[in-house]
């Protein structure tokens, strides 16, 4: 429930308006924890708070605002400044590829093992290259097919999009742990 109070001064003439006030399961729907984890940060002192009637807590709505504002994590400014840069296949290879080029014929290569993933080509029936990814989500091992991929460059951007997403699902959930904990 969201308040506004509105005070008279003795003039009577002058108003001023209070931020509005939340409850503790305002602040628990905003922060998306349980009710007893406000009233524990309330406890700390970790949480701007306000005592009304000496056992209700209430909440400035502009000072919870400011208090995500300051915990939160703002993404890298510097990281979508980045010049964007393209290396061929051949160097990126020399870069990631474990094992290097050296450990199997470049023509009867089937498999390129890279430390975030592999990229694996296979004959269909009809005599066709299927590409098929190979990396790990959450410790489990995932392969999949890499459809309408023409080209090991095809099959290498779905590896990367792939553990991209993997990594990013990771980051949030250790986040949401770490948001539970504090």
């Amino acid at each position: 429930m969201k308040c506004t109070i509105v005070c008279e001064d003795f003039e009577g003439s002058k108003k001023r308006t209070m931020d509005p006030l939340l409850t503790v399961k305002d602040v628990a729907a905003i922060l998306n924890v349980h009710p007893n984890t406000v009233y524990e940060k309330t406890r700390k002192t970790d949480i701007p708070s306000v005592r009304t009637c000496s056992t209700r807590i209430r909440f400035k709505e502009r000072e919870i605002k400011e208090w995500i504002d300051k915990r939160s994590q703002k993404a890298l400014p510097h990281v979508e400044q980045l010049p964007e840069f393209h290396l061929d296949l051949e160097d990126y290879d020399r870069i990631f590829l474990k094992g290097g080029k050296s450990a199997v014929k470049e023509r009867t290569r089937r498999r390129w093992n890279y430390g975030f993933g592999s990229i694996i080509l296979r004959k269909t029936t009809e005599g066709r290259d299927r590409w098929s990814i190979d990396y790990r989500d959450r410790g489990k091992r995932i392969r999949e097919v890499v459809k309408d991929a023409q080209t090991r460059g095809e099959a290498l951007v779905a590896l990367q999009h792939r553990v991209a997403e993997s990594f990013r699902r990771i980051q949030s959930i250790r986040g949401d742990d770490m948001k539970q904990d504090s």
